[in-house]
């Protein structure tokens, strides 16, 4: 959870959806009492209600459209929250359908390049970025493959007008195969003002359940990340993690995988080459090999002094002993 004076919450249902509800709440993290400005936005940017309310210190305020102070609310929008004076404030958004249930924290807004960690060739698996331009005037948001230095042929440039949230499908742009020049590469996001997203992976079939997380920042990087827990043992789960590499020189990173003792399983401790905005994804049961249903969680460590990682992870069910994605979850670290 993130806290800020100036947050967004990216995803908002009209009333009584048919398909979607959505829920949340703005909450004051501070002791003290905050003043707070809700702006709620159309997908192409137009207000379309503008709320202020007095927290004190620790209170929450919910948010269900329909309900007040959020009566009308339009579909595919989203809500411009901002403290005044140093209220640190926080928020979440739960979206809740007949087969599936999406919560995410609400995004803070500020500077700075934003990454996608992976982007899967395009023929099993949908990467779509969700972004919002929180600004008055329009912004200019350039992806870029980090392999690629400083060669921009492959660059994708989209420009947001003001306060508008777009959907990008990029897989056909940067799922690469096993092979090409940029395979495995990051994607890093710059643009002209502040802006914030988050990352879905879906089947391209349409079918199955959504993972969505925030775009990962600079802040969120460590010299080691822990992924806390693997259900894959009892063989009804799989667990995939993707570790990445932020920084302009190799690093090697050192796979930890421990019991649910606390032990380390040294047998199937395994390192990681990672060139320079480069990253691998694996399944914990092919980290662990033998000692898979034993793993209990996995620590990635950098061998490098100064060196930081970042990574995200999944969990998925099983059919049959094959990965499939009816149910899908999953967090940064």
């Amino acid at each position: 959870e993130k806290t800020g004076r100036h947050l967004v919450i990216p995803d908002v249902k009209a009333p009584l959806s048919l398909d979607v509800s959505m829920s949340g709440a703005v909450i004051n993290e501070s002791a003290q009492e905050a003043e707070v400005q809700m702006r709620v936005y159309a997908e192409d940017g137009d207000l379309t209600r503008e709320v202020n309310v007095s927290l004190s210190g620790g209170e929450k305020l919910p948010i269900v459209p329909g309900n007040n102070p959020f009566f009308s609310t339009p579909d595919e929008g989203w809500i411009d929250v901002e403290g005044i004076g140093n209220a640190e404030l926080s928020g979440y958004q739960s979206l809740i359908s007949s087969q599936s249930l999406e919560a995410m924290f609400a995004l803070p807004v500020n500077e700075g390049r934003k990454i996608i960690p992976h982007v899967p060739p395009p023929e099993g698996w949908i990467t779509r970025i969700t972004l919002v331009n929180p600004n008055d005037e329009e912004n200019r948001i350039v992806f870029h493959p980090s392999r690629a230095g400083g060669d921009r042929e492959e660059d994708l440039i989209i420009t947001l007008g003001p306060y508008e949230k777009r959907e990008i499908e990029i897989q056909e742009w940067f799922g690469w195969h096993d092979g090409d020049p940029f395979f495995h590469s990051v994607v890093e996001l710059q643009g002209q003002g502040p802006f914030v997203g988050y990352y879905t992976y879906a089947l391209s079939t349409g079918l199955g359940d959504e993972a969505s997380l925030p775009l990962l920042e600079d802040n969120d990087f460590r010299s080691e990340l822990v992924l806390p827990h693997n259900p894959g043992g009892s063989g009804f789960w799989w667990t995939g993690v993707g570790i990445f590499n932020p920084t302009s020189y190799q690093l090697t990173v050192r796979a930890e995988p421990y019991n649910d003792q606390g032990e380390r399983l040294d047998a199937a401790v395994s390192t990681l080459s990672l060139a320079p905005g480069g990253y691998d994804v694996m399944f914990v049961e092919s980290l662990g090999g033998e000692w898979a249903p034993d793993i209990s969680f996995v620590k990635f460590v950098v061998e490098e002094p100064g060196g930081v990682i970042g990574g995200f992870y999944l969990y998925g069910n099983k059919s049959g002993g094959k990965p499939i994605t009816t149910l899908l979850s999953g967090a940064n670290m």
